[in-house]
């Protein structure tokens, strides 16, 4: 995709409220959509956006749990699994794609406090992963494989920005409630801090 002098348009999609945070991101217009949770309401409001701004490009940006990262860790994912397909293994059945855009902002990861240029994978699904299973991902949400469809199929660029807020098998739901005002912080910190526009 071309870029021109005109800002571009990003789209920003988060699951709920809570997820909301200061996306601080000067020379470009920003859009932001509540999806709702889960991948049919991911899909549904996210294509509904689509068709009404006509983005340059979409961000999902919001929380993850991990099985072998940290809480705190903001992790950028290109690689994308949906873990409710994945196990199936049928013929037709889509379950992993991956991004390779580049985009006019520099996303990197930031794992232990160190920034990083390194792309993650996230798998999606419609359950809240609360044990230790056969998931191979850096980290697990339950709408970025639909989203990701979406763009894919629409020829726009798509990047999930996720804030890791619970290790699964350590942390319930109730735990995962309770961190979003620590994920706000942190995802607002991200945006002012170590996002940067290419020239």
């Amino acid at each position: 995709m071309e870029y021109t002098d005109k800002q571009p348009l990003v789209l920003i999609c988060y699951a709920v409220e809570g997820e909301r945070v200061n996306w601080h991101l000067p020379g470009f217009r920003v859009q932001a959509v509540k999806t709702g949770i889960g991948k049919a309401c991911a899909a549904f409001h996210l294509t509904r956006a689509i068709m009404q701004a006509c983005p340059d490009f979409v961000l999902n940006v919001g929380t993850s749990g991990t099985f072998t990262h940290k809480v705190g860790d903001v992790l950028v994912c290109r690689r994308f699994l949906d873990r409710d397909f994945q196990p199936l293994a049928l013929p037709g059945v889509e379950w992993e794609m991956e991004f390779t855009d580049a985009l006019p902002l520099h996303l990197p990861s930031v794992q232990n406090g160190q920034v990083m240029d390194r792309n993650f994978t996230l798998s999606t699904g419609d359950d809240f992963v609360t044990t230790a299973s056969n998931v191979k991902a850096d980290a697990v949400d339950m709408e970025a494989f639909a989203e990701a469809m979406v763009c894919r199929e629409m020829g726009i660029p798509f990047v999930a920005v996720k804030y890791i807020t619970d290790v699964v098998g350590q942390n319930s739901v109730k735990e995962w409630e309770e961190r979003l005002a620590d994920a706000r912080v942190g995802l607002t910190h991200y945006f002012e801090n170590f996002v940067e526009i290419r020239k």
